[in-house]
């Protein structure tokens, strides 16, 4: 359609003559070259009137998903703000996310009334224009009244086409928003290192090896330790040494490291806080496992664990995450380690929340369970060490 309509205003304008200092000048088909000047010049002029909603548009997002994100971690915590007369902390917290989307919106909008004001000036100026342009040669009798709508209209439709980006100009920066946001987020993943360590099924051998953070800075360094099948292994060391960085780099979830390290991909880490969601308990407790489980089976597990209450719910379905304690909760993780009988196992103070000789209790009944799994933990109770067969004291290799 478009060059249909640019074949005809090419056509029905005629030829614009006019002299200049003598020479005499005729330009056939000068309302399709007008138009074109016209919308390239309208096209930058939008771009500088709206070049700042792009930014805007990413600042919005962000800020928005900080809010959004501050607003689940309060709700996840809210008894514990509650308990620590933290509300009005908490509140001026969320106070001041929402002032930062409301200075962005009030930015936001202020420019797109800009680009409203300057694409309203635009499209008006392009339904008047073509009697200005056609004037002369309405004058001269070159075209007729019929001929001058039909130039107009040819104008018009023209114009409008070419005017695509001009119109779209609010819609094309949000878009280009959201794609910076996921550029972003792209690079951030391809900057990512791939370096993992060698999947080895038979033995967990850490030698020369030191962990790093993102940045480079040194965590641990000079680790050397071998743990075979059906062996436990105590990385010992101050909080905040690395501990757990390193059970995570031995789980293929932190490549940021250096040496010679061979761990099984298929290990079975259990965290200090298990994830535990809403709905059915036996689905929560079986989720993940290779096999079914039967009712009865498990039943005795949750008994073993110190979890009889919870055998005649098994097929209820309830809040369990908010339902159930800290200890209970990583009750559940042992008995979904006792469920799924791993080769290798990573404790990060899977019984922190548990009394020493309940933790003792527990630790044995997994070894009894699981003789032949080797087991890599982090624990700082004392009583628990005595159930290791080797001790790695991660302070002594800083």
């Amino acid at each position: 359609m478009l060059i249909t309509f640019t074949v005809i205003l090419w056509q029905s304008a005629g030829t614009l003559s006019f002299t200049v200092g003598g020479t005499e000048w005729n330009i056939q088909g000068y309302m399709v070259y007008t138009v074109v000047l016209i919308v390239i010049g309208g096209t930058l002029f939008t771009h500088k009137v709206g070049k700042r909603i792009r930014p805007l548009n990413v600042e919005k997002q962000r800020s928005e998903a900080t809010f959004r994100t501050n607003l689940v971690q309060h709700n996840k915590q809210a008894e514990l703000i509650a308990l620590s007369n933290a509300e009005s902390l908490q509140r001026q917290e969320l106070s001041e996310n929402f002032h930062t989307i409301k200075e962005n919106w009030h930015r936001l909008m202020n420019r797109q009334r800009w680009l409203d004001y300057w694409q309203n000036i635009y499209s008006r100026s392009l339904s008047v224009l073509p009697y200005f342009l056609l004037l002369p040669q309405f004058i001269s009798g070159q075209i007729n009244l019929g001929g001058l709508m039909k130039s107009r209209q040819a104008f018009m439709l023209v114009s409008n086409n070419l005017s695509w980006f001009i119109y779209k100009y609010d819609e094309l920066a949000e878009l280009a928003a959201v794609i910076d946001r996921l550029y972003e987020f792209h690079q951030l993943t391809e900057q990512r290192p791939t370096n993992k360590p060698k999947n080895c099924q038979h033995a967990v051998q850490v030698a020369d090896a030191s962990i790093r953070t993102p940045d480079n800075k040194i965590i641990l360094e000079n680790l050397n330790f071998h743990v075979s099948p059906g062996k436990w292994l105590l990385l010992k060391g101050y909080s905040g040494a690395g501990k757990t960085t390193l059970l995570k780099t031995l789980s293929h979830c932190w490549p940021w490291f250096k040496g010679d390290i061979s761990s099984p991909a298929d290990s079975w880490y259990v965290s200090q806080t298990p994830l535990i969601k809403s709905g059915l308990l036996k689905e929560i407790i079986c989720k993940a496992l290779p096999l079914s489980v039967d009712d009865k089976s498990l039943s005795e597990v949750l008994h073993q664990v110190g979890l009889g209450k919870l055998a005649t719910r098994i097929h209820d379905h309830d809040r369990w995450g908010d339902i159930l304690s800290s200890g209970e909760k990583q009750r559940i993780a042992l008995a979904r380690l006792i469920l799924r009988r791993p080769k290798w196992i990573f404790l990060d103070e899977t019984t922190s929340h548990l009394e020493e000789q309940e933790a003792i209790r527990l630790l044995r009944l997994v070894r009894e369970k699981l003789p032949t799994s080797g087991v890599i933990m982090v624990t700082h109770q004392p009583g628990v060490w005595n159930l290791v067969d080797d001790i790695c004291d991660i302070s002594a290799v800083i």
